[in-house]
C-alpha cells in the first residue's frame, strides 16, 4: 500500500494541482459568481440577443456570431430561459479564448510572463464583463484562436494532420464574428507560404476532410448571406450609413482614446468614461512596443496592425464594442514590456539570487493587485454604478 502511495505521489505533479485549482477558483470568481444576479436584470441588448437564439430557425436566418447563438440555444434548451443560462455560453467561449491566449504567450515569452500576461487578460474589466454578458461580444475575442491555431500548424511536426483540421474548422466558426473576415483574409495573405507548404505535408484525404469540415462550418452563414444579402455588410463591418470624413476622424481618434486615455462618452461596459486598459497594461504596452520593435518587429507589426484594424473598424462603426478586436494583440504587447523589464532586471544582478526572487515576488504582486482591480471593477463598481442599474433592469 505504501509503495502504491509513493508511486502515486511520485507521478503526481502538485505545482499543476496547484495551479489548477487556483485557475479553476479564479474563473469561477471572475466569470460564474452571481452570474445570473450581478445585475438587477437583462439589458436590452441581452434581451434582443437572447430573442435571435430562442430557436434554430432564427439561427439559420441570423447566423452572425452563430457559434455563440447555438451555445446559447443549448444552454436555454437545458436549464430553461434565465439569465444565468443566457449568460453562461459567454462564460464557456471565454474559457476557449483564455486557454488559447495562455499556450500561445508561453511560447513566445516562457511560461512566467505568460502566465502572468494571461492573469492580466482574464482579469481586465472589459474583459470580465463581456464574459458575463448574454451578447456575443466575447466572440470578438477570436483572433487569439485563430492565431492560436495558425502558430500551432507552423510549430508542429507531429500532429500536423489535427492541427491543420482544428485550424480549417477555427476559420470557419469565425467568420461568422464581423470583421474576422478581413483578418483571415490578410493572415491568408502573409500566410500563404507556410500555408502551401502544409497543404504538401498533408494527404489527400485530409485535405478532402478540411474541405468538407470547412463547408460544413461555413453553410448555413452562405446560406443566410443568400437568404439576407446585407448580412453580408454586418460581416465585413461596413456601416449602412458612412459617416463623413471629419466625423469618422474623431470617432477613431476617440476609439483609441478610448484604449489609453478616455472614452468620449459612456458605454455599457465602461465606469463612466474610464479607459479601457488599466493604468498596468498601459505603462507596458510602451515598454512592449520599444522592446518588439528591437527584437521582433514583424510580431509588433502584426499585432499593431490587428489593434490599427480594431480602432478604425470602431471608428467606422461608432461603437466601442470593436476594439474588444485588439484586447489580445494589446497585452501581448505587454508581455512584451513586462519581459523586457524583468530580463533588463536580471542583467544588472545577474548572480544575486535576492533580487531575482524579488522580482518574482513583484511579478505575483501585479498579477494579484490587477486581479483585485478587475474584481474590484467589474463586479463590484460596475454593477451598482446609476447607468448600469438604469440599462441592466429587463426581467
Amino acid at each position: 500500500m505504501l509503495n502504491r502511495l509513493r508511486w502515486l505521489t511520485a507521478r503526481l505533479n502538485f505545482k499543476v494541482i496547484l495551479f489548477s485549482i487556483i485557475g479553476i477558483g479564479l474563473y469561477y470568481l471572475l466569470y460564474i459568481w452571481r452570474l445570473g444576479s450581478l445585475t438587477p436584470g437583462l439589458s436590452p441588448v441581452e434581451a434582443a440577443a437572447a430573442a435571435d437564439s430562442t430557436t434554430i430557425d432564427q439561427i439559420v436566418d441570423n447566423p452572425l456570431y452563430a457559434p455563440h447563438k447555438i451555445v446559447q440555444f443549448g444552454l436555454q434548451s437545458v436549464l430553461g430561459i434565465s439569465p444565468l443560462s443566457l449568460r453562461l455560453a459567454s462564460a464557456i467561449f471565454i474559457v476557449i479564448f483564455i486557454v488559447y491566449f495562455y499556450l500561445l504567450v508561453i511560447k513566445w515569452f516562457g511560461k512566467l510572463i505568460g502566465l502572468t500576461a494571461t492573469v492580466l487578460l482574464a482579469s481586465l474589466p472589459w474583459t470580465i464583463i463581456i464574459a458575463r454578458d448574454a451578447t456575443p461580444s466575447v466572440l470578438l475575442l477570436a483572433p487569439i484562436a485563430v492565431f492560436g491555431s495558425y502558430y500551432w500548424l507552423a510549430r508542429t511536426s507531429k500532429r500536423i494532420t489535427l492541427a491543420w483540421l482544428l485550424l480549417s474548422v477555427v476559420v470557419g466558426l469565425s467568420l461568422y464574428i464581423p470583421g474576422m473576415l478581413w483578418i483571415i483574409l490578410v493572415a491568408s495573405l502573409v500566410g500563404r507560404k507556410l500555408i502551401w507548404f502544409n497543404l504538401k505535408r498533408i494527404n489527400k484525404f485530409v485535405l478532402t476532410l478540411s474541405i468538407l469540415l470547412f463547408l460544413l462550418v461555413g453553410t448555413p452563414l452562405a446560406y443566410g448571406i443568400w437568404y439576407n444579402p446585407d448580412l453580408l455588410k454586418q460581416i465585413a463591418l461596413i456601416p449602412n450609413d458612412w459617416p463623413s470624413l471629419l466625423d469618422f476622424v474623431k470617432n477613431t481618434g476617440w476609439s483609441l482614446a478610448a484604449f489609453f486615455l478616455r472614452a468620449r462618452e459612456h458605454f455599457q461596459y465602461l465606469i463612466g468614461t474610464i479607459p479601457i486598459l488599466s493604468v498596468l497594461i498601459s505603462v507596458m504596452v510602451l515598454f512592449g512596443v520599444y522592446a518588439m520593435n528591437v527584437s521582433a518587429r514583424q510580431k509588433l507589426l502584426l499585432m499593431a496592425s490587428l489593434a490599427a484594424f480594431s480602432i478604425v473598424t470602431a471608428g467606422l462603426n461608432d461603437s466601442l464594442i470593436y476594439l474588444t478586436l485588439a484586447l489580445p494583440a494589446l497585452v501581448v504587447i505587454a508581455a512584451a514590456g513586462l519581459r523586457f523589464l524583468f530580463l533588463e532586471w536580471q542583467s544588472i544582478f545577474p548572480r544575486n539570487p535576492i533580487p531575482k526572487n524579488f522580482a518574482y515576488l513583484l511579478i505575483l504582486s501585479l498579477a494579484l493587485i490587477h486581479i483585485i482591480y478587475g474584481a474590484s471593477y467589474g463586479l463590484a463598481a460596475w454593477p451598482n454604478t446609476p447607468e448600469t442599474r438604469s440599462v441592466y433592469m429587463i426581467k
